[in-house]
């Protein structure tokens, strides 16, 4: 806060940038903090040195203690946290440093813990909403920790518990979104929602993967070129596609394969390397390759395999090579 104060000042007498420092989830705390030097000519990098390739001596840990992909360690997480507690205006920050120590344990199958530290967290949100009950910015943190809370409950086998969580999360969401129709981040918080719930649900679940479907084309058609939100496009039209499937909806269910291959396809074109498209798109020939060997097209069928199968053998030897470059001599 004291750097945002003399922001110009520094700026002034300094030709060269000014670099910081620390671990991926102080990105949000420092841009919630000092917003003014989170701007166009704010460049973040993500620095990691490939675990396979590293000439330091490494120190042996047990598996439990293998830091996820996400980088964040949960005990160092929960250290700075402890630090705030007590703190007078500090519980955003707590309830923050909370959620991310509980995914992370979550990610290390640390789950009785990380549920004790996402109860704290959600009370944290609940009394933040108490306080400020008509605060956007607010009801949406309550909403996520809800969503987390459950995405932990329902990997331990509590699906009704989740679905309960899910719903208390949806509840605040639809709420926002009828109170900012025009806003899609709000859109962005129920799409996922009405995914998860489809997944708890088995009476209607096909009409929150609908409810889904139609979120997620809401939010590409007002942000067409943002390559996640495609992905996530993608991902409900397969789902969507794969329910319609088994019951027996083929024709419904091609459609949507076809508007996820399309999707996919052109995102492929686009950036021909990245290899979260290329994935996808095979998993998409996959889906399609199915549903014709169902209706007895076989040759369709093989069209669509030999596409998605000739996509995995390029990534399968893409990660031999980069295993082959990485590989550290004895």
């Amino acid at each position: 806060m004291k750097l945002n104060r003399i922001r110009n000042t520094i700026m002034a007498q300094f030709a060269t940038p000014l670099i910081l420092v620390g671990p991926p989830w102080i990105r949000e705390i420092f841009r919630d903090t000092a917003p003014d030097f989170w701007s166009i000519r704010t460049f973040v990098s993500e620095v990691s040195i490939p675990r396979a390739s590293t000439p330091l001596p490494r120190l042996k840990r047990s598996t439990e203690d293998e830091e996820p992909a996400s980088g964040i360690h949960p005990d160092f997480t929960l250290e700075q946290a402890a630090r705030l507690r007590g703190h007078a205006g500090q519980e955003g920050q707590l309830s923050r440093l909370l959620d991310r120590a509980g995914q992370a344990l979550m990610a290390r199958g640390r789950f009785k813990e990380a549920k004790s530290v996402l109860r704290e967290a959600l009370h944290l949100h609940q009394e933040a909403v108490r306080e400020h009950p008509d605060s956007a910015a607010r009801l949406v943190d309550l909403s996520r920790s809800y969503t987390t809370l459950g995405d932990l409950l329902r990997r331990s086998s509590s699906k009704n518990e989740a679905r309960r969580l899910y719903r208390k999360a949806l509840v605040i969401g639809e709420r926002l979104v009828s109170e900012h129709p025009t806003d899609t981040r709000y859109a962005n918080v129920v799409a996922p929602l009405y995914h998860r719930m489809g997944g708890v649900t088995s009476a209607n679940a096909d009409q929150f993967y609908r409810k889904a479907v139609v979120c997620f084309e809401r939010i590409v058609h007002d942000q067409p070129d943002n390559v996640r939100y495609l992905g996530n496009l993608v991902s409900a039209y397969g789902t969507m596609g794969d329910l319609l499937a088994k019951l027996k909806s083929s024709e419904e269910a091609r459609h949507l394969y076809e508007k996820a291959i399309a999707i996919c396809e052109r995102l492929v074109d686009q950036n021909p390397k990245r290899v979260d498209n290329l994935n996808n798109l095979s998993i998409a020939y996959s889906r399609m390759g199915d549903l014709m060997d169902t209706l007895g097209a076989g040759d369709e069928a093989r069209q669509y395999y030999r596409k998605g199968l000739e996509i995995a053998e390029q990534l399968e030897q893409a990660q031999q090579k980069l295993q082959q470059l990485t590989k550290v001599p004895q």
